[in-house]
């Protein structure tokens, strides 16, 4: 859990604007970081155990946060918002992992939040899995990648 807390407090820091993320746009900003180091990794960063919808997993990100409260705070507004109130110096995530987060903080700073929930939905998983389907974001990067390489080919 330790990979999980360090992306999720990484994620909540540098997600920040003038509101702290809600706990779906954190849901959605860990699942399209562990999909992009499934492609570029071949490994997920976190051990979410993703599931077709992926905002089914809001609840148990939810549950982790409220378990850990001296590096998370849930605030409720119109949503739950979250605050990283941790050390972040205790934040350990390899410079590998740490560019897979950049790169989908960098989506989100491009993308207001509809599109960016849209663009999650528009992935390989959620659109070739059916609904309630366990998701191997590993296994299924392979497949995403081998079907690109067929269509590039044929």
């Amino acid at each position: 859990m330790a990979k999980t807390r360090d992306a999720l407090a990484y994620l909540v820091l540098n997600a920040t604007t003038t509101v702290p993320p809600t706990l779906l746009k954190l849901t959605t900003l860990l699942y399209l970081s562990d999909w992009r180091s499934a492609i570029t990794l071949k490994r997920q960063i976190t051990d979410i155990k993703w599931i077709q919808p992926f905002v089914a997993k809001a609840s148990e990100v939810g549950q982790y946060l409220g378990k850990n409260p001296a590096d998370f705070t849930i605030a409720t507004t119109n949503q739950l918002e979250v605050a990283f109130v941790g050390d972040p110096q205790s934040i350990r995530l390899p410079l590998e992992e740490r560019a897979c987060l950049d790169f989908v903080l960098q989506s989100y700073a491009q993308k207001d939040w509809p599109d960016l929930f849209r663009l999650a939905y528009s992935t390989y998983p959620m659109f070739s899995q059916a609904a309630q389907s366990a998701l191997d974001l590993v296994a299924l990067a392979d497949m995403y990648e081998h079907s690109q390489s067929t269509e590039v080919a044929g």
